[in-house]
């Protein structure tokens, strides 16, 4: 982007991510035999979401990922710049560097970062930001996940600028969660546990994470298997209940079994990992988590195809 975004509408700031700029000659080449995004796709001014995964499918590494923007790196080196959480960014740094091997690619150490979230989307924000007093950004990138409507954009600030220390930073990532239930835009740590789930299963397929037509990539036999099947049975929905959900992780019950598990949650709504082939219909008794009744809402996202139980 050429321009900031106006922080008018700044909703959030955030502290759990680092950067990890990746450049040299084979860099374009070399995330694109081992990630799911399609490097030849990603525009600039745009952060797409990606995932590194295992030989078995399951995503190790999720993460955003763009063209290396003006302002993020002082020399002004060509490459790609990765948004990643915190706690996976030592780990992920250290399995990149073990498949380059003799290739031209330059792996910088993760940076730490303070991004802040503006959208046009109407939320209920529970914190405000003084936005007209906050420093202009380095640089500002859209998040691909959400729709266009929604405008979502991350700001990135330098960390040590003290107009920052008197905000509650973990009180305004409460507004990026309710972005996100609102989106269905899951994430790991609240969504998902690492090396434990297929792509598939948190709609990184509808998401734009997962590229349908390039080549070759870690995990993408077992990924091309789950694209062929006529539905998938378990998917990440939106739940509602009629008072406060409880916390995430909790797991959601039918009949005595297990159906599935909460992710993120806000009072009443959340994301949860669901199969769909066990949700009750409509005049059956619901599902439950901690005995609060649950309802499930297919994101508008999924094709009608796989957005309803068999």
């Amino acid at each position: 982007m050429t321009q900031s975004p106006s922080p008018d509408n700044l909703c959030a700031l955030l502290t759990g991510h680092r950067l990890v700029h990746i450049g040299g000659s084979d860099a374009a080449q070399f995330l694109n035999t081992i990630i799911t995004a399609d490097i030849a796709a990603l525009a600039p001014g745009i952060m797409a979401p990606a995932a590194l995964l295992s030989p078995q499918g399951k995503i190790m590494f999720d993460f955003l990922i763009a063209p290396m923007p003006a302002g993020a790196e002082p020399g002004g080196e060509a490459g790609f710049l990765l948004d990643i959480a915190a706690p996976l960014a030592e780990d992920f740094v250290r399995r990149l560097s073990l498949y380059k091997l003799r290739a031209n690619v330059q792996i910088a150490p993760p940076q730490n970062c303070l991004i802040g979230i503006i959208t046009q989307a109407p939320i209920t924000a529970q914190t405000a930001l003084p936005a007209a007093a906050l420093p202009a950004p380095c640089f500002a990138l859209h998040d691909a996940r959400f729709p266009p409507a929604a405008s979502v954009c991350r700001v990135y600030y330098q960390t040590d600028n003290a107009a920052f220390a008197a905000i509650d930073k973990a009180a305004t990532a409460q507004n990026w969660d309710r972005l996100r239930i609102a989106h269905a835009v899951p994430e790991s740590g609240s969504d998902f546990i690492p090396d434990d789930i297929f792509p598939h299963n948190v709609n990184y397929d509808c998401l734009g994470a997962v590229a349908r037509q390039k080549g070759c990539y870690i995990g993408q036999e077992i990924v091309a298997r789950m694209q062929h099947k006529t539905i998938i049975r378990k998917r990440l929905v939106q739940v509602e209940a009629q008072q406060a959900l409880p916390p995430s992780g909790t797991e959601i019950l039918l009949n005595g079994k297990i159906i599935g598990r909460l992710g993120t949650v806000c009072d009443q709504k959340g994301l949860a990992l669901i199969r769909l082939d066990k949700i009750p219909p409509a005049g059956s008794p619901a599902a439950q988590a901690n005995e609060v009744a649950l309802h499930f809402i297919a994101p508008p996202y999924l094709p009608q195809a796989i957005s309803r139980p068999e």
